[in-house]
């Protein structure tokens, strides 16, 4: 009996499958065949859990766009710079959704967020409202960078010549940049609410993954392991968080005080209920709380990540740490700080900048995209709903449009006269581009490079002993490096 009825489930799934396969559009782009239930599960098993570096072995067979089934799911990997332009900017209302998934859905309270929202007048909405706020912060952004520039050169001076990881040291700086802009506050590095944030933010980019292993199989969720643990505690601790911030902004709001993003939030939401609108559209209150973590998380974890990687960089490299140096003593000095102003003088600042966000790729696999509607790319049918992976890893890495593309060489970033190169043609694209470019983009720039020009003028960063072992990535929503130490050492010892 048990074993006919076992025949009988696995006639069902096997029929289910073929009548599926049968089903399906002619001229997709090619792929691995996928088997009954796993679909291509297997072909990227042995990867994981760096999905992009699976992609990037079936790409070597099947192309820069291919097919794959995964969760039950049709889904199109893009592997090149031209086909993504052609879906994200060409087409980009047809590629603009968001597809189902769980682990984001999880911990965006059912997907109230902008990075995990689907496409709709609503979403809309929260990115034009999310806009707005970050350009209004946008002319405070230097002066708050150099604030927190100075608290972080004085903890670094504590270490002296000793081995340190910077990691909480840099995190700390760039979280209360981020807590100024979306809650008017900042934490000192004792703080054990700063200690929590920094948890919840981490756990949040490895377990909100893809493929994290929630990701794959949704159904663990049910069982006792460590990935539901840490997603549980994530959650508690970052919805205690937020969800008081959000009410003590709309308490203060009431008493007529403004200034930060969240007010801005708030105060667009209020003024949106006064409308009528159509009961989807409406905002609520966790559209705000999800809005405002997708600025914490975001902003904080892919800052601290860059810099991070920008400092493993420079320390395999000292010669090209050498370089920057070089160009700050001349443009700035050690008389003032380093400011915005500074840029277009300081193009191989830039490049090394450009360079880490290519060859670290801090988001090696962006957050899929869905198809709209029934559309094309490269002439292959993209039905609607069919999920669009964009290999940012296999873009950045395109040995037909980098020479050497593991090597660290930020000068393929500048042209003949040693200024910056127009990248938007390039086989680089960090930020993503189209309806789901990131809103913090240039926020993200200019802090980077205040960051890094600011640390740069007082230090030399060294390895604790030579060879510097350069640390592996650590794959998540954002592929952060493993601990790792350096020393530094002082400039100028008068400078302020």
């Amino acid at each position: 009996m048990i074993l006919e009825i076992v025949l009988l489930v696995v006639t069902g799934i096997v029929l289910h499958f073929l009548i599926t396969r049968l089903r399906e559009p002619p001229h997709m782009p090619p792929g691995p065949r996928p088997l009954p239930l796993v679909g291509n599960l297997l072909d990227v098993m042995s990867s994981m859990p760096y999905m992009h570096l699976a992609f990037c072995d079936l790409r070597r067979k099947y192309g820069d766009i291919f097919t794959v089934y995964l969760q039950g799911q049709r889904a199109v990997v893009i592997n090149s710079a031209e086909i993504a332009r052609e879906a994200l900017l060409t087409k980009k209302d047809d590629f603009a959704g968001r597809p189902y998934v769980f682990t984001g859905d999880y911990v965006t309270r059912h997907s109230k967020d902008i990075v995990f929202g689907d496409y709709s007048e609503r979403l809309k909405l929260l990115r034009k409202i999310g806009s707005k706020a970050l350009r209004l912060f946008s002319p405070q952004v230097q002066d708050v960078v150099q604030t927190e520039l100075n608290d972080l050169v004085e903890r670094m001076n504590a270490y002296g010549s000793n081995p340190a990881n910077l990691k909480n040291d840099i995190q700390l700086s760039i979280m209360n940049v981020i807590c100024a802009m979306l809650f008017g506050q900042r934490y000192s590095v004792e703080d054990p609410e700063f200690l929590k944030c920094v948890y919840f933010t981490d756990t949040a980019c490895r377990v909100g993954e893809t493929t994290s292993i929630l990701g794959l199989f949704p159904w663990l969720i049910h069982f006792p392991i460590q990935a539901v643990r840490d997603i549980n505690k994530c959650c508690e601790i970052k919805d205690k968080i937020l969800n008081r911030k959000y009410h003590e902004h709309l308490a203060t709001l009431k008493e007529g005080k403004t200034g930060d993003l969240t007010h801005a939030l708030l105060t667009a939401k209020l003024d949106e209920e006064k409308t009528d609108m159509k009961s989807d559209d409406v905002i609520e209150d966790d559209h705000v709380i999800m809005t405002m973590q997708d600025v914490f998380i975001a902003g904080n974890e892919t800052i601290t990540t860059t810099i991070l990687w920008t400092l493993v960089h420079l320390v395999t490299h000292p010669k090209i740490q050498a370089k920057i140096h070089a160009q700050l003593d001349e443009v700035v000095g050690f008389d003032r700080k380093p400011e915005l102003k500074d840029k277009e003088n300081l193009p191989y600042v830039e490049a090394v900048l450009a360079e880490t966000s290519r060859l670290s790729s801090v988001a090696p696999l962006s957050i899929p995209h869905k198809a709209t509607k029934d559309t094309s790319l490269q002439g292959y049918t993209i039905p609607k709903d069919t999920v669009v992976f964009l290999n940012l890893w296999a873009i950045h890495h395109d040995e037909k449009q980098w020479k050497d593309p593991m090597e660290f060489v930020p000068e393929r970033f500048l042209d003949s006269d040693g200024k910056m190169r127009e990248t938007s043609k390039l086989s680089y694209m960090p930020f993503s581009a189209g309806r789901r470019v990131c809103l913090g983009k240039a926020l993200a720039r200019q802090e980077m490079f205040l960051f890094i020009c600011g640390l740069l003028q007082q230090f030399e960063f060294k390895a604790p002993t030579e060879p510097f072992k350069e640390p592996a990535g650590k794959d998540g929503i954002v592929r952060t490096p493993l601990p790792f130490e350096v020393c530094m050492r002082k400039r100028n010892v008068d400078a302020a």
